[in-house]
């Protein structure tokens, strides 16, 4: 009877069998790291696994312990994104008592969170419309309870009677844009943190909701207020 031959080829494994000990999840979230920032240089379409291995510091047949191919690879930045950020807020915002505190801890922890997370964010922001089936639905799933939870905070901020009587959709697609458009005009090498960045706009989007914006007290000197600006609208400038 003859034997079969043992192939030599590298047996893909589905990313949601990767193993998960500590290890396995950093090597993972480098992967997505390095992967996000190729596809922002070359584009999704540009980029290939070889490319992701490499950059990652991996062989290929290693990188398919996590991922078998690119669309995967883009499938679990936009699922990290859509789930990640929507939980975020909304615990944060469980873990205050005030609507001013809630709007502004959530406010502050989805953009450090973006910040924190450019890349990914930036990719996902950029391929929206390449994005079909259960992952768009999955990724406007996390949007809305985005929208949802600070939707949330600013009517129950109406019927407390701390916040003035505006439209809560609209402003709360107001905050969101505020929150999201830092990422692109934020200097990661710049002379601010993603906290300090995330204060000031939290500080800036409450002002505009309280029925007293004078009761409101910053913790940011206007000297730092006006440096952060000035840094926003320079890095616009160059981008233009």
């Amino acid at each position: 009877m003859t034997k079969k031959k043992r192939s030599t080829k590298p047996v893909a494994v589905s990313n949601q069998t990767a193993p998960e000990s500590p290890k396995a999840i950093a090597t993972r979230r480098a992967v997505l790291d390095k992967a996000a920032e190729l596809f922002i240089e070359q584009g999704v379409s540009g980029a290939n696994l070889q490319n992701i291995a490499e950059a990652a510091g991996l062989t290929r047949t290693a990188l398919y312990y996590y991922f078998r191919s690119k669309e995967e690879v883009l499938e679990a930045i936009v699922d990290e994104c859509a789930d990640i950020g929507a939980r975020k807020i909304a615990t944060t915002a469980s873990d205050q008592e005030c609507p001013v505190d809630q709007l502004k801890a959530s406010i502050e922890a989805f953009v450090v969170w973006i910040n924190s997370n450019r890349a990914r964010f930036m990719v996902v922001e950029r391929n929206e419309a390449r994005l079909t089936g259960d992952l768009a639905k999955r990724h406007a799933e996390g949007k809305q309870a985005i929208f949802r939870t600070f939707q949330s905070i600013i009517k129950r901020g109406i019927a407390d009677g701390v916040f003035r009587r505006v439209d809560p959709a609209i402003t709360s697609f107001s905050l969101i844009g505020m929150c999201t458009w830092s990422a692109w005009w934020v200097n990661p090498d710049g002379p601010f943190s993603p906290s300090k960045v995330a204060t000031e706009i939290a500080e800036l989007a409450v002002a505009t909701v309280l029925s007293s914006p004078k009761d409101f007290k910053s913790d940011l000197a206007l000297s730092e207020s006006v440096a952060l600006i000035e840094q926003g609208l320079a890095k616009l400038k160059n981008n233009a």
